[in-house]
């Protein structure tokens, strides 16, 4: 039988930390939800700002990313998601 007095909590080498990953966002700006037919909206946009106040309390990298950012729903991502991530940059990149 195991002495779980003895038994102490040690990371493994395939834990992630904020080194070894980052929260990636695609897509996420409001005139992406109207495709959205198998799942609640406001579902995905508190799925969305709740794992962008994760990555923020854990320190993790967050890379927000859309396609025709200027032409196509303005400037802005999901304003919940831009608001609670903790590194906030657009760039274009060239297609």
């Amino acid at each position: 039988m195991t002495d779980f007095s003895q038994v102490t909590a040690a990371p493994g080498p395939d834990l992630l930390t904020p080194d070894n990953c980052a929260v990636l966002f695609v897509d996420h700006q409001p005139q992406m939800f109207f495709g959205t037919g198998s799942g609640d909206r406001t579902a995905i946009i508190n799925a969305a700002t709740g794992l962008a106040k994760a990555a923020k309390v854990f320190d993790v990298p967050v890379v927000l990313s859309t396609v025709a950012a200027e032409s196509f729903s303005g400037s802005r991502s999901c304003r919940s998601s831009r608001r609670s991530s903790p590194t906030s940059r657009s760039s274009t990149a060239p297609r």
